[in-house]
């Protein structure tokens, strides 16, 4: 199993917890139980918690409700929005950019196709090769001294904001986590932070923390933290060590935080 696999498993732990998902997340599921034929999607609502699993019948009740052809074009417009679109940067040989040329714009799939050898006559690709090709071409291949250091100050300032917000055996804890230098980095920019946060915020930072704690070792884990929280803002890049992190954050921004 890989790293990035284990890692979203424990974000969809932390996930499970939530009291709402988003259209996108809700959709997501609608989808994979139609592709299961499971009419009530009661695979899914037995794993989660109440009111998302609420949310997931309502859904299914609605998709079931519409005409045939309604329901064909809703789960084709759903696997195009789970479907990623390549960079045209993607760092993928010429051969494999060339299989992927009908997933970006015309005129860069014509220079894909333009710079790749002709494949052999008849040859289609199969769509579980294209769809690991469309993973990889997502992913950073090198890593990036200013991504890093962006992510792990990002990191040390919600560690920075939560140490002072939580008991005394609870904030050793996580400073002992971090190790000394990391520690240390955390505790100088506490004075400097204001202590009025909100209590949805501070939670959401709680979180991020978890699965940072999760993922990465002690001295990655401010890191770690910055980039499961640039994740949920929104900045899926970062390089070839935080990309996952940060795929991690963009998942569990797919649920709708509340008090």
């Amino acid at each position: 199993m890989g790293s990035w696999t284990v890692a979203r498993a424990r974000v969809h732990v932390l996930c499970r917890a939530l009291v709402s998902w988003s259209a996108e997340t809700i959709g997501g599921f609608v989808l994979a139980a139609a592709m299961a034929d499971d009419a009530e999607a009661s695979v899914a609502r037995t794993a989660v918690a109440p009111e998302p699993g609420a949310q997931l019948g309502e859904a299914m009740r609605r998709f079931r409700d519409r005409p045939s052809a309604e329901r064909r074009s809703e789960l084709e417009r759903l696997a195009a929005t789970l479907r990623p679109t390549p960079a045209e940067d993607a760092p993928l040989p010429a051969r494999a950019r060339a299989l992927l040329a009908r997933d970006v714009s015309r005129s860069t799939g014509s220079r894909w196709l333009a710079e790749a050898p002709r494949p052999r006559r008849g040859f289609s690709a199969p769509v579980r090769l294209r769809d690991v090709l469309l993973r990889l071409a997502e992913v950073p291949t090198a890593e990036d001294p200013a991504v890093a250091n962006r992510e792990r100050g990002e990191g040390r300032r919600h560690l920075a904001e939560q140490i002072g917000r939580v008991p005394e055996q609870e904030r050793a804890s996580l400073l002992g986590a971090l190790g000394e230098q990391e520690a240390g980095s955390v505790l100088s920019l506490e004075p400097l932070l204001g202590r009025d946060a909100p209590k949805a915020e501070l939670e959401l930072t709680r979180a991020f923390v978890r699965a940072a704690l999760a993922m990465a070792p002690p001295a990655e884990r401010s890191r770690a933290l910055g980039a499961v929280a640039f994740g949920w803002a929104g900045e899926r890049g970062g390089d070839r060590r935080s990309s996952g992190w940060r795929r991690c954050g963009w998942e569990l921004r797919e649920t709708t935080w509340r008090e």
